[in-house]
């Protein structure tokens, strides 16, 4: 054997052992996920697609590592909680019976400094197989996490002192919150701005940064109003300088964070000429797609009944604008001129995990009380139906009033 080909193969030969196998999750997308484990290090794609995860446990080596998809695991874990990069399964031998080790785990984006991570498993005070939390440590916000786990103690699955560690878990971070406002005067869904129409902050906007290539996103404004019965929603494109046939506007909604119990679709596509207008139903959706503004731009607006999603004012309601090219062309919005989208969160990625799981949603909150009212005393639904009534009411005590006055005058 040549001198050369020797230097080739002798650091294979003093590396530990590697293993080299496709993800349970990747096999579940027909697609092709490697898992390398080499000693003490183990790196494997993630399953939500978001990149590679490279794992390092302190003592011991791994022996088995998996990426799990959210819909792996039994249901029960927080909703208000993302997960990114969904959720490990691993085992680690040849540490002493009983000792403690830290895996840090390198991600491939970085977590919110107020992530927690959850476990699926039994704990020492319950056996049976649950959700629970774990401390997280090395979390300033980068990439890097890291969990404790003592053989035998919480957070080693076979509650067993046998110098074998079996872990199921995975981070989450608080998911994105947005709000909508409560406006008095209802919008006229025309495709236009008009004068004081949207009287209100945009609650989300796209830019370059924050994750987005500079070359990919797509500028807009999203602003979200209701009131008693609906949900009003402005897509204001001012990327969008194109009136061009194909460009749509996609929404996405769930009322009880299940969305394979069926979620609600709002999407407008501008064909040929006209916009039309598709919905999973017909109780009183109204959209409409716009050009204008200055400069000119795509515009689009949107009147989506309570009724509709399913839900009432002030409830949260789980939102998403997604990448989804296989039934719809998707994201709020699209430009067909140039391909250009943007999805929301960016957490969401760029696959169809968004349809079996909300990890990857926000969450949006609808006003439940006029703001002038005085808080909780009187719920919106109820003013509304009461203000004819206060309105005779009031009336009626003026024009007594007015008599008394008229009255005492005479008498005097």
């Amino acid at each position: 054997m040549s001198r050369k080909v020797l230097l080739l193969i002798l650091p294979l030969l003093l590396l530990p052992s590697i293993v080299v196998f496709q993800s349970k999750a990747a096999r579940a997308r027909n697609e092709w996920a490697t898992i390398v484990i080499a000693g003490n290090i183990a790196h494997v794609e993630t399953s939500t697609g978001s990149g590679t995860a490279n794992l390092t446990t302190s003592s011991g080596v791994f022996v088995a590592c998996e990426a799990l998809n959210e819909t792996m695991l039994p249901e029960g874990k927080p909703s208000d909680l993302a997960y990114p990069h969904g959720f490990f399964s691993f085992n680690i031998t040849g540490i002493g019976s009983g000792s403690s080790v830290t895996i840090s785990i390198a991600l491939p984006s970085d977590m919110a400094v107020d992530s927690e991570y959850w476990k699926y498993g039994p704990t020492p005070s319950n056996h049976t197989a649950h959700w629970y939390q774990i401390p997280l440590g090395h979390n300033n916000g980068d990439n890097i996490i890291a969990i404790n786990i003592t053989d035998g103690g919480i957070g080693d699955d076979d509650l067993t002192m046998n110098a074998r560690i079996c872990d199921e878990g995975g981070p989450g971070q608080p998911r994105l919150r947005i709000s909508s406002q409560w406006i008095h005067n209802p919008p006229i869904i025309d495709g236009a701005i008009g004068s004081e129409e949207w009287p209100v902050s945009p609650q989300i906007e796209f830019t370059a940064g924050g994750g987005y290539p500079a070359s990919y996103v797509l500028p807009t404004s999203i602003y979200f109003m209701n009131d008693a019965r609906n949900l009003y929603v402005l897509v204001d494109a001012v990327g969008d300088n194109t009136s061009g046939i194909g460009d749509e506007c996609l929404l996405v909604f769930d009322c009880n964070s299940n969305p394979l119990d069926g979620y609600r679709v709002a999407r407008v596509v501008q064909n040929n000429t006209s916009p039309i207008m598709w919905t999973q139903s017909n109780s009183g959706f109204v959209a409409a797609i716009g050009f204008g503004g200055v400069p000119p731009h795509k515009i689009y607006e949107f009147c989506i009944p309570f009724a509709f999603l399913g839900c009432g004012p002030g409830d949260p309601l789980d939102f998403c604008s997604p990448f989804f090219k296989t039934s719809y062309a998707g994201s709020a919005p699209f430009d067909s001129s140039n391909g250009r989208d943007n999805i929301w969160p960016l957490d969401l990625g760029f696959s169809s995990g968004w349809m079996s799981s909300i990890g990857g949603w926000g969450i949006l909150t609808s006003a439940d009380r006029m703001p002038w009212v005085g808080g909780d005393v009187f719920p919106v639904v109820g003013m509304e139906l009461l203000t004819p009534y206060v309105v005779m009411i009031l009336l009626t005590a003026t024009a007594l009033a007015v008599a008394v006055r008229r009255r005492r005058s005479l008498r005097g």
